[in-house]
Order: C-alpha cells, then structure tokens, then sequence
C-alpha cells in the first residue's frame, strides 16, 4: 500500500515538474478579427503568409483584410470608428496614432507589454509613445539612411570631419564628394546626433542650445560640399549617375539607387555627430473592439512582430525591413539599411509637430543662404513655435 501510495506521489510529482517547464498553455482564441489596410499586392501576400501561419496555432480565429487606398484609409477609419464601427485592426501610417488616440479612435495596447515591446527598434516603438500610453506598434522600419558609391568613396566615415574630408578629397571636375541634403525633414536627425533634441515629450521647443546651433552650421559646410540639395533630388540624380560619392535618402528608394550604382552601392552606419529618422508603418486596434475580440486582435499584433512572423514578412516581401530585433535578412543592403537605423532616432509623431515646419526650415535658410547668426535664426524660430504652440493649446 505504501509502495502504491509513493508511486503515485512519484507520477503526481512529475506530471506538476512537466507542467511547470512547460509552462502555461497559449488561450485557444475565437472570433474574426478584422483589418483594413492599403498594403501593395506583396506586402499583402506577405500578410497573408502570416497569417496562415499564425492560425496553425490559434485555427478558430477568422481574418477579413479590406484594402482601402491610401488616400481614403484614415478617413474612412476615422468615420466609422468614430460611430463605433470599423476594423478591429488598422495598419496605417506612424504619424495617424496621437491624433486619432485623443480622438478616442485608437486604444492604449500598453497591455502587450514588455515582452513583446523590449524586442522592437526602439526608435520605430517611441514613436507610438504618447501621454504614457503606447498608442500602438511598428511592424517594419523606413527611415533617412546614408548612401555611398565605393567606387568613388572608397571607406565609410567615422565622423562628420571625416567625411567632409573625404569628399573634399574626392571631388573634381563633375563629380562631387558629397551632395547632403539640408531640408529640415532630412536633417533633423544630425541635430540628435550632435547631442541636442528638436522638442521635449510634450512638443515643447528644445533646439535653441549651442546643440542646435552646431546643427546649423553643420548645414552651412553640407551647402559648401556642393549643389543645391533642397528636396530637389539633384542630388539623388547625380548619385544615380555616378557623379556623387555620398548622399542623404530615405530607404524607400533603395531598389531605384541600387537598378543604378549596382554593386557599388553601400549603406553606411551614421558617422558620429550625424544621424537621421527612424519611421514605420503602425498597427493600431479600434477603441471600440473589446473583450474577446480585443484579445484576438492583441494577440495577432504580438505575434506579427514575432521573429518568425518579421523573418516570413522579410522573405515574402523584399523591401520589406524587420522591425524587431533578431531577425535575418538575406540581402547584404537591408542589413547595412538595419544596422544604420539602429542609431537612428524616431521621427516625433505627436500633434505638436506640425508648428515646427515652417519655423525651422526658415531658420535652415537664413542660416545657410543668407549668412544669419545660427543663434539669431534659432531664436526668431524658437518664438515663432512657441507663439503657434500657446495658440494650438489656447484651442484645445
């Protein structure tokens, strides 16, 4: 009897030892939850791959994908959500989050929490951080990287001294060194790699320091390598053409550069003092969907940006750059695209954004064209955005 007794004990025992090394078992969720998006026919076969694979694990939950053009997806969003309609999941541009979060059209997914968060770029992830609420999640990563043509650059710069230095060297005749693009969405990012910031968290002004004054007449020495680097992609031409060692772009024309440059081309991190923005295409889960649903829903925006979920996007689509830390890349480019992002900074999202435009860009070219103080220009800037700044709040 107490032989039958302890071998039971023994099987007990076990059985608790298995399920604690097991862990507890995934919920089994139901439903169908819903998606609009305006995703391009292989970023759409790669969703779809996705989610094959995410229903061998979860086979009660159903999808229904909408594809609404680009140009009509948030206002379609906002209108039905808005009367408490709409997707359970919107995949849509970063900058949509903070405005439609105070709308209450997008839920805080903060419960996703830590596990799921600690593995995503942290610049694509801060962008959906607003008013201490995650706002949402990355599942790729675009952002302004650096081009350069080895042929005529031969090595990558450690430094922004070092690079001016081997464009000076490599420039003559009709080929310049380096064509660096000075508008402001371009250039921000130095401003971070100098040490200094454009705002603080909550939009209020924080580039009139001698950061942001070292930031201007980095601008000034861009305008000095050459041409005239003003949105215009003169600069991106020339590069195309063989005629310009180094450049500033995003990467979303990294396919047109490379048809170009071809095995030449190269992606370097940032030099130190320099750096650029990290933007992404964002998830976003309908205020209005709850319980069950919400669960569902929560659970699949986890698992897109799972490592296999990032490695299958990857493989599917080959533009497409993995948002989450771990996962591989086949082409050599998207790896060096990756690497370079890694000391990117996030593009700030948040309403407040807007009133910086006009101010800095002027401030750019008093600086750069005319001659100005760099301290002069960023006070009259730094007046004018917190003038627009008391006037947006004043209606709010």
């Amino acid at each position: 009897m107490k032989k039958r007794i302890f071998s039971t004990l023994i099987l007990v025992l076990l059985a608790t030892s298995l399920l604690v090394a097991c862990g507890p078992a995934k919920p089994d969720l139901s439903g169908t939850i819903t998606i609009w998006h305006s995703l391009k026919d292989v970023e759409i076969e790669a969703l779809n791959n996705v989610i094959t694979a995410y229903q061998v694990d979860q086979p009660n939950v159903q999808f229904e994908l909408l594809f609404v053009p680009d140009d009509d997806l948030r206002g379609k969003f906002e209108t039905a959500a808005a009367v408490g309609e709409g997707p359970d999941i919107l995949i849509g541009s970063d900058d949509w989050g903070p405005a439609m979060y105070d709308a209450l059209l997008v839920a805080d997914v903060s419960s996703l929490g830590s596990k799921v968060f600690n593995k995503i770029h942290a610049g694509a992830l801060a962008e959906g951080s607003y008013k201490d609420v995650q706002v949402g999640i990355p599942y790729n990563l675009k952002g302004v990287i650096m081009y350069r043509n080895s042929d005529i650059i031969a090595d990558a710069a450690s430094s922004f001294d070092d690079l001016v230095t081997k464009a000076e060297a490599a420039t003559s005749g009709d080929t310049y060194g380096a064509l660096l693009e000075i508008g402001a969405f371009f250039s921000y990012g130095h401003l971070y790699g100098l040490g200094g910031s454009l705002m603080d968290a909550g939009g209020n002004p924080t580039f009139n320091t001698p950061e942001g004054e070292a930031w201007l007449e980095m601008l000034v020495t861009f305008a000095e390598l050459g041409a005239e680097p003003w949105y215009t992609d003169n600069e991106v031409t020339l590069f195309k053409e063989g005629k310009a060692g180094i450049i500033i772009d995003g990467t979303w024309n990294l396919d047109p550069i490379l048809q170009e440059i071809g095995d030449s081309l190269v992606i370097d991190p940032w030099p130190k003092g320099m750096s650029g923005f990290v933007q992404s295409k964002y998830v976003f889960l309908n205020a209005n969907t709850s319980g069950a649903a919400a669960d569902a829903a929560l659970d699949f925006m986890a698992h897109m940006v799972s490592v296999d979920a990032q490695t299958s996007f990857a493989e599917t689509d080959p533009g497409f750059l993995p948002v989450t830390d771990g996962v591989e890349v086949a082409d050599s480019l998207r790896q060096q695209a990756l690497t370079a992002m890694a000391g990117g900074v996030a593009f700030p999202v948040i309403p407040e954004m807007g009133v910086y435009w006009g101010p800095m860009e002027t401030a750019i070219r008093t600086v750069v064209d005319e001659g100005t103080d760099p301290a002069v220009s960023l006070q009259t800037a730094y007046d004018s955005v917190v003038a627009a700044l008391d006037e947006m709040h004043a209606g709010q």
